[in-house]
């Protein structure tokens, strides 16, 4: 899968084409041939996750306007298929073995802490697009590092987490989108045909499971920080205990056997193939599930979490998608000026709606080139990172060093509660005191 963009030198090369947008895109009109030969090759090394065939165009796209924009860098390009464990693995090792590469598009504050990740401040201050990115994405950046305000990531887009519908299936029950909760659970009852292999809502129980029952508790009981002011953490909280019995009480009733061991992909080919009538998943799922049902889209939907079970706010939970530097890189001039073309409008504007996210970019997600009718979701998706449509932020504690390491903790007991081997309560309140040592240790450490 790697892939390096190796062009002679000597091609005098295209301008990027730019949108329309607020904030301009700015790109330097191509060198003379003479000039460009003369430019010594700088090797910047980029590794990417979750990759896909779909998404493996995006990069091949960046490597191109990267080359249009600095012919003197080459990409060398890994994408790495899988979950995020799999590469935090392959990253880790690369790291212990000085082989990690220039700069990465995923982020854990852990390599704030083991010094993996380079102080991005003096780069962005002597950038000359540095305002061309949301203010408001560059200062959830520097929550990153909440002591020093550091600024250790480049933002690029936000995630933001929905469910999925089988609106063909629905209408058959005589039943629309679930809003709340309790229609929610009903929708999955209804739509259950165990003879036919046809389930109300396809769970995930393997890697990336933790993160997505973090986003639907949090979106049941309305609760908005994962701890209090006392630092008591919040995830084993009456309601969430009451949402975890509910929802993985669903396992192998109303969902497959197999869910145990499910991730994302094995998640959106369970709704395609109309064995789960909704799933819960981020909207980077929309282009292959509008693949799968032909741009059909009177047969699916992305929808809102459900309202809070008290009748209360409708919650968000979105992540930040970034890029980080290595430390320890030989060419962080040239990383960087890679990062910048990788944040710009004219990569992120076709990459976001491949990977249902929305661009950070100023004026990029209200683009006639990001916005379309093929898209909804991405309309629907933009509405919720800017919180138009009245949802309430989830403050997910991404700062914490150990924050997702306690994920990958948590997952094979959110199994065992499938199975039935360990109540919810139990569970959780092992995740609290997980949580609550990490950020007391977070706290007690000076930087």
């Amino acid at each position: 899968m790697k892939k390096t963009a190796r062009k002679a030198a000597g091609l005098l090369l295209a301008a990027v084409f730019l949108l329309p947008l607020g904030c301009a895109d700015h790109t330097a009109p191509p060198p003379e041939e003479s000039a460009v030969s003369s430019l010594p090759e700088t090797i910047v090394k980029f590794w990417t996750y979750c990759t896909t065939p779909e998404r493996e165009q995006d990069f091949v796209r960046f490597q191109r306007i990267l080359k249009e924009r600095h012919p003197e860098i080459t990409l060398d390009y890994l994408g790495i298929p899988g979950d995020i464990p799999t590469f935090i693995q392959k990253l880790d090792v690369a790291i212990a073995s000085d082989t990690a590469p220039d700069f990465t598009d995923f982020y854990d504050s852990k390599y704030i802490k083991n010094g993996f990740y380079e102080p991005l401040d003096a780069f962005y201050e002597q950038w000359g697009d540095k305002e061309s990115l949301s203010a408001d994405a560059i200062l959830q950046a520097r929550a990153y590092d909440p002591k020093r305000k550091r600024l250790y990531a480049l933002p690029f887009s936000m995630q933001p987490w929905g469910m999925w519908v089988r609106t063909d299936l629905l209408r058959s029950a005589a039943m629309d989108v679930p809003q709340t909760w309790d229609e929610f659970f009903t929708a999955v009852q209804k739509l259950t045909n165990r003879e036919n292999d046809q389930y109300g809502i396809a769970l995930r129980g393997g890697p990336g499971s933790s993160n997505t029952l973090e986003a639907l508790m949090y979106a049941y009981s309305g609760l908005t920080d994962y701890f209090d002011k006392n630092g008591k953490c919040t995830i084993n909280s009456p309601k969430h205990v009451e949402f975890v019995e509910r929802y993985l009480g669903l396992y192998n009733r109303y969902s497959a056997q197999d869910d145990l061991v499910k991730g994302w992909t094995q998640l959106t080919a369970s709704f395609q193939a109309g064995k789960a009538g909704i799933i819960f998943h981020n909207f980077g799922s929309g282009t292959s599930i509008a693949a799968a049902f032909y741009g059909d889209q009177s047969r699916f939907q992305a929808a809102e979490l459900p309202r809070a079970a008290d009748g209360g706010a409708r919650m968000r939970f979105v992540s930040m998608r970034s890029v980080s530097m290595n430390s320890k890189s030989d060419v962080k001039e040239a990383a960087f000026q890679a990062m910048a073309v990788y944040c710009s409008a004219a990569v992120q504007i076709p990459r976001c709606k491949t990977q249902g996210e929305v661009p950070v970019v100023v004026g990029a997600a209200s683009s006639p080139g990001y916005i379309d009718d093929n898209h909804p979701y991405l309309r629907l998706a933009e509405r919720m990172v800017s919180g138009k449509d009245g949802s309430v932020q989830i403050q997910v504690p991404v700062y914490l060093p150990q924050y997702t390491e306690i994920q990958s903790e948590v997952e094979p007991m959110i199994q065992k509660v499938m199975a039935g081997s360990l109540s919810a309560k139990d569970m959780l309140d092992q995740w609290a005191k997980l949580l609550e040592a990490a950020k007391k240790q977070f706290d007690s450490t000076r930087d």
